[in-house]
Formats: structure tokens, C-alpha cells, sequence
């Protein structure tokens, strides 16, 4: 009797976890989020413009989308500019000229449903109400970004290449022409302390560098150390 009894209440808690298991991971997050990049990548595939079978594709695919949010925002995904750029990505939700950055990419996910014969799903139309990137889990806003960056003007070439060869100065040119599309030399060099941290992450402190740009000093073999990760996230 006593087995029966433990039995049948090992068989409940086994249950009871089961579902608690389930509710854990929210199922928009779950199944929305990879929709979106499944019709983004599947596009892609279709027209030629980028190839997934390579062996370290997909891996490069997510150093991608690391790599802008660390230019853009230091991957922050509650970054926010005193220019209206918010999110991991910064985009822009005010535009006195035209459209906003987070609107434009909103429409673009938004198409990838309808032409699929989908429906948006609430998290993109609630966004259209809200206006805030900050208030996307960061699967919503790595999706975003997915299906905005590929609708950009000579991205799928570049970021194709990138998926083969990982060859990070092919992220540098995608973020300052095809994301931020306004390249100075600031945001060149900017971009080389980012990507290249390796080769620059010791220099003698100038007094040109103190004006430049911030810093963090500590005193490491007599030389400065720059922190080049609390570099203000720039504006779109």
C-alpha cells in the first residue's frame, strides 16, 4: 500500500514539473522569435544571397549579430541616446525627416509574415504602439535586426562573405555602410579598437588620446590600459 502510495505521488511531482518546465521558456519568445529569422534566412537562401551550408556558418551568423550590438551598444540591450537611438541595435524612433530606423525595420519583419501568408505576431504590433526597443527580449531584437540588416543595399554579398570566411573587416564595412551608413574616420577607428581590441589594447596615454575620446586609466607595466568598451554608444 505504502509503495502504491509513494508511486502515485512520485507520478504527480513528475507531472507537476513537467508543466512547470514548460511554462518556464514563454512561447512567443520560443516559436515567434525563431519564425522570424527561419523566413529572414530562408529568403536569403532562396534569391542567392547568402549560403548556410558552410561549416562554421550559422556560428558566424550569431558572431554577426554580437559584433554590431557590441559596436552599436556595447550589446546593451536597454542602451538608450539622447538622439532617440534605443536597444541593442540603436535604432532611431524619432525622425523629424521622415520615418524612424525602428519603425522601418518593424515593417520590414512585419512583411516577412505577410508575404508568407503569416500573421504578425503581437510582440512587432504592440512595438509599433510603444515605439521602444528596450522593451524586446533580446531574441526579438537579434531577429529585428536580422530582418533589417538583409534588406539593406549590398548586405546579402557582404554578409554572406562574412558567413564563410569570419573575416571581421568584413563586419567593420557592413556596420559603417550598410548599418550606420554615415562613415567618418572616428567611427573607423572606433570600429578597429572594437574588433581589433588585441592590437590596441595597450597605449601610451597623450594628452591627444585624453581629448579624443574616454578612457579608463589603471596602471598596468607602466602603461595606460583604454577601455574602448565605454565608448558612447553613437547616434543612427
Amino acid at each position: 500500500m505504502a509503495d502504491g502510495l509513494r508511486g502515485l505521488w512520485e507520478n504527480i511531482k513528475s507531472r507537476f514539473q513537467e508543466r512547470s518546465n514548460e511554462e518556464e521558456v514563454p512561447a512567443e519568445k520560443t516559436q515567434e522569435g525563431s519564425v522570424l529569422s527561419k523566413l529572414v534566412l530562408d529568403a536569403a537562401v532562396e534569391r542567392g544571397g547568402i549560403n548556410l551550408k558552410g561549416e562554421n556558418a550559422l556560428a558566424n551568423l550569431n558572431v554577426l549579430k554580437n559584433l554590431i550590438g557590441e559596436l552599436e551598444s556595447g550589446g546593451d540591450l536597454l542602451a538608450t541616446n539622447p538622439s532617440s537611438a534605443q536597444g541593442k541595435y540603436q535604432w532611431k524612433t524619432i525622425n523629424p525627416k521622415g520615418q524612424a530606423s525602428f519603425r522601418t525595420a518593424l515593417n520590414r519583419a512585419s512583411n516577412y509574415y505577410t508575404n508568407n501568408n503569416l500573421s504578425i505576431p503581437r510582440w512587432i504590433q504592440d512595438a509599433k504602439k510603444h515605439n521602444n526597443p528596450t522593451r524586446l527580449n533580446e531574441e526579438q531584437q537579434d531577429d529585428l535586426f536580422l530582418a533589417d540588416i538583409f534588406e539593406r543595399k549590398y548586405s546579402d554579398k557582404k554578409i554572406n562573405n562574412f558567413l564563410q570566411t569570419g573575416n571581421k573587416s568584413i563586419i567593420k564595412d557592413l556596420w559603417l555602410h550598410q548599418w550606420h551608413t554615415r562613415p567618418t574616420d572616428k567611427l573607423r577607428r572606433y570600429a578597429d579598437k572594437i574588433l581589433y581590441p588585441e592590437a590596441q589594447m595597450w597605449e601610451p596615454m597623450t594628452m591627444a588620446s585624453l581629448q579624443d575620446e574616454p578612457i579608463a586609466l589603471s596602471n598596468k607595466g607602466g602603461m595606460v590600459y583604454r577601455n574602448y568598451h565605454k565608448y558612447k554608444p553613437r547616434a543612427i
